[in-house]
């Protein structure tokens, strides 16, 4: 009998892979403080984007894992889409943390369409939104995009500028999370300094401040964030007591069988 062994490229790796062992995608986090970001997203989306059936999501190489937390907090279990591309259907929000190449004129034309999103960029790309050309700015795209909510970290520069109904400047404060970075004074400065350009040009806008367990060192945030992920993975059940009782007892369990076999016979 003659055995023909075939072969397949790998999607993770360079060489070719027997059919027998195909590579395994991995899950790589490019953008570490994208978990932290989200979360602080998540607490400040209403509750009708929480019980959402179609949201779509694309954070590029970090799609995969932003899905996974997003699907994780909201209420419905049907899958997300990931968003690629033009979006032709109707969607009630996307969720994207694009790259900055040609962000402005995304937003812009997402802005246009109507679509309601929420997109994470850095705060000194909100005035480049609006604007056609060299010198041209579209007043309706910029009178839509400063009555948008915006939930800010403030010693990354970055925030979440938000196109829906219910997170209007208008009806809702700007949320504010007032983070330190003191392992990287450069950042911290830079991050700061574009918020408070941002706020000069704002004309007194109501800031709420916002924080996440009382801490506000964005390399611990940062650090619990991709802990929780990792710990917890895309799971959406909470354990019961009875499933804490039995880790307990698994516990107790293991110590007594450990000092057992420790001890002298």
């Amino acid at each position: 009998m003659i055995v023909e062994t075939l072969y397949k490229s790998g999607p993770t790796i360079a060489i070719t892979d027997p059919l027998s062992r195909l590579a395994r995608q991995e899950n790589q986090l490019n953008n570490l403080d994208l978990p932290l970001m989200l979360e602080m997203l998540l607490k400040e989306l209403p509750s009708s984007v929480l019980n959402a059936l179609s949201i779509r999501v694309n954070a590029e190489k970090d799609t995969v894992v932003a899905t996974r937390i997003v699907q994780r907090w909201r209420k419905p279990s049907n899958p997300i889409r990931n968003a690629i591309g033009f979006i032709s259907d109707k969607i009630d929000v996307l969720i994207s943390a694009p790259y900055a190449d040609k962000l402005p004129l995304k937003v812009a034309e997402l802005i246009r369409k109507n679509v309601p999103f929420a997109v994470l960029l850095p705060l000194s790309l909100l005035n480049d939104i609006e604007r056609t050309g060299k010198t041209g700015i579209d007043e309706s795209v910029r009178q839509k995009r400063l009555d948008m909510k915006l939930v800010i970290a403030t010693s990354l520069g970055q925030g979440w500028l938000i196109s829906h109904p219910e997170c209007k400047v208008s009806n809702s404060a700007q949320s504010v999370f007032f983070t330190t970075c003191p392992s990287n004074e450069q950042l911290h400065n830079k991050g700061t300094e574009a918020f408070h350009k941002w706020t000069e040009s704002t004309n007194g806008a109501k800031i709420s401040p916002k924080s996440l367990n009382r801490e506000s060192d964005i390399d611990t945030l940062c650090l619990k964030s991709v802990e929780r992920l990792m710990k917890d993975g895309a799971s959406r059940k909470k354990p019961s007591p009875r499933d804490i009782c039995a880790q307990k007892q698994a516990q107790t369990n293991n110590v007594s069988r450990e000092a057992k076999q420790s001890s002298p016979i």
